[in-house]
C-alpha cells in the first residue's frame, strides 16, 4: 500500500488482501465506507 493511501486505494489493497491472503480483517470503518459505496451505485 502507498504512503498516506486515499479511502479508494485502501480498500482496492484490502479486497485484494483478503483474496489472496485472509490474514486480516477489513477495519470497521473502511468497511462502513465499502457498503456505503456500494448501496450508492446500487440505488443510482
Amino acid at each position: 500500500m502507498p504512503k498516506n493511501p486515499t479511502k479508494e486505494q485502501k480498500i482496492q489493497w484490502h479486497l485484494k488482501h483478503l483474496r489472496h491472503c485472509g490474514c486480516s480483517e477489513i477495519p470497521e470503518k473502511l468497511k462502513e465506507e465499502m457498503i456505503k459505496r456500494y448501496l450508492e451505485v446500487a440505488e443510482g
